[in-house]
């Protein structure tokens, strides 16, 4: 028999059919008699008979729930608190206690938990007896508010109906998948994460009409949707990312590559607050907002595509290029949801569809080859507040790198608050920066202004920090005065007033600036864009003077 499962056309429904798959894997070798197979449209399961493929998928299922909705962290397995009753022996033992995952976490309920047992007060006076004896002895409590004994560890996964009989006299359509089914349930919170509850459903809504329907297939799939799921919690906030395509060959493959199948995925075992993020030489786990987390993936998942492609396969002029004809034959989607705990419930504070996946792995490579350290790039642009809270200003640079927008301002206005300002106390490597600055923005501004020009204007801003510095024997009192000029220069706002400033600053310092700026050049360009690569070349320079000589001998390229 072969059972098939459609594609949903839905990112989390076809999420949940890849997570589906890679479980179902991990248990194929207990199930001799079942066969897995999938193509662009489904993922299918060849047994010999239907009953053997109820209890494959319920096999998958038990699985599935073992790793997201009943796990012990390390506190819990140290404390051993559940006092267990075996009925055939008469004997006690205790176990751990069990939680969800984070991400489940989100729509399980204390009234979710079930256990086999019985509650205390229901207890003959024998058993009452024993049951005291082993508590004073350990020192232990019974299971929740009405004292229950346990016989089975709880768990608290909803209960489904795998492949139940059909009714076709009091059939209806599914809500998600449209498929007429008499096995149908309310449509609420756990089949996907942004529908609302039941209660919550009719309490806004008190005229609409009952909840839309859901089929036990879809709810199942719903499920196996956590698998494929990559997550890591901070504080409050819990970040999700996974990988959509609505060809589920191209989904399942890509996840082997860079998703819940690859290196990048492990599991923190001792309280579960993440699967990625555990190498503390990549940048997932430095990223605290949306797109930052989204940029450090893409980094990320980039040294893993490198390492796995080896010497022999690679391609000198594109060494990714099997990996991105997939992409470009299929494209793939990255989703990033950001929540807030707020009390007993969660706010959804961010959602991002990202699709350009081709471009952000080709901008990377782009400043690799040109000798770019985009890590050092994205600590440098760490900022906080008077509290020591995250700003915003490094994770809104990375939301317009990836959707390809002028960053000029943005890195400028950072590096100026942290070099002038003394922001972060940590020497930043401009030069760097720079680097970083100029290549991406030549690729997306190539016909505003060329590297040539750019170099006019770093040099420029170089110039007026070096000779000023130089002619003063080298005195850091004159790095006072030329802060107060940089803030003077930076706050022009036409190309008159630029060359004012520069004319002062020549008589001051006798710097020599070039006839090609003060006759043309700064009519050529943008005025903005020109300022902006000059105040950068002049706080490299800025920079460097004003560091103590360690740091120097660290950054003696800049």
């Amino acid at each position: 028999m072969e059972y098939k499962i459609q594609a949903r056309n839905h990112w989390w429904f076809d999420a949940g059919i890849a997570g589906l798959y890679f479980i179902a894997k991990k248990v194929e070798h207990e199930n001799d008699n079942i066969k897995i197979s999938f193509d662009s449209d489904c993922l299918s399961f060849h047994g010999d008979s239907e009953e053997d493929i109820r209890s494959f998928l319920q096999s998958c299922y038990s699985q599935l729930a073992s790793q997201y909705w009943n796990v012990s962290t390390k506190e819990q397995i140290r404390k051993n608190e559940l006092v267990l009753y075996n009925r055939e022996t008469g004997e006690f033992s205790l176990a751990p206690k069990r939680q969800p995952t984070p991400v489940v976490s989100n729509f399980v309920k204390a009234s979710s938990w079930k256990a086999e047992g019985i509650d205390y007060k229901d207890m003959d006076e024998e058993l009452k007896a024993k049951v005291d004896e082993y508590l004073d002895e350990t020192g232990k409590v019974l299971w929740g508010t009405n004292k229950r004994l346990l016989f089975s560890m709880p768990e608290c996964q909803p209960i489904i109906k795998i492949l139940p009989d059909e009714n076709t006299k009091k059939q209806s359509t599914c809500s998600v998948c449209g498929k007429l089914t008499s096995n149908l349930i309310d449509i609420s919170q756990p089949s996907f994460l942004l529908f609302a509850s039941t209660s919550a459903t009719t309490s806004f809504h008190t005229q609409g009409k009952k909840p839309a329907k859901i089929c036990w297939e879809c709810e199942l799939l719903s499920k196996f949707t956590m698998e494929t799921i990559n997550y890591k919690k901070d504080d409050t906030k819990l970040s999700i990312l996974l990988l959509n395509s609505p060809d589920i060959a191209h989904n399942i493959n890509n996840q082997k590559k860079i998703g819940c199948s690859s290196a990048l995925r492990s599991i923190d075992e001792d309280y579960f607050y993440k699967n990625i993020g555990f190498d503390d030489k990549g940048l997932i786990s430095k990223a605290r907002m949306s797109y930052e987390l989204l940029w450090a993936y893409f980094v990320d998942t980039y040294d893993i595509l490198r390492s796995n492609v080896s010497s022999q396969d690679e391609n000198e002029d594109d060494p990714f290029k099997a990996f991105l004809s997939d992409i470009v034959s299929s494209p793939i989607e990255i989703v990033i949801i950001c929540f807030d705990k707020m009390g007993q419930t969660f706010l959804t504070k961010e959602m991002i569809f990202y699709n350009d996946v081709s471009y952000a792995f080709r901008l990377i490579q782009r400043f690799m080859d040109e000798g770019v350290n985009i890590k050092d790039v994205f600590y440098s642009l760490y900022e906080t507040d008077n509290k020591g809270n995250l700003k915003p200003s490094r994770n809104n640079t990375f939301r317009k790198v990836l959707n390809k927008h002028c960053i000029l301002s943005d890195i400028e206005s950072i590096a100026f608050r942290k070099v002038i300002n003394g922001k972060e106390g940590k020497f930043i490597n401009i030069s760097n920066m720079l680097n970083f600055l100029t290549e991406y923005y030549l690729i997306i501004k190539e016909d505003t202004m060329n590297k040539e020009q750019i170099d006019v204007a770093v040099k420029l801003g170089k110039q007026i920090v070096n000779q000023a510095y130089k002619e003063s024997g080298e005195s850091k009192e004159m790095l006072k005065r030329i802060k107060g000029d940089l803030f003077t220069l930076r706050k022009t706002r036409t190309v008159t007033d630029f060359i004012v400033q520069l004319n002062a600053l020549q008589f001051r310092y006798g710097i020599s600036v070039s006839n090609s700026i003060l006759e043309g050049i700064l009519n050529e360009v943008p005025f903005e864009d020109f300022k902006g690569y000059c105040i950068m070349g002049a706080l490299n320079s800025y920079n460097y003077y004003n560091s103590n000589p360690r740091e120097k001998e660290e950054k003696k390229n800049e």
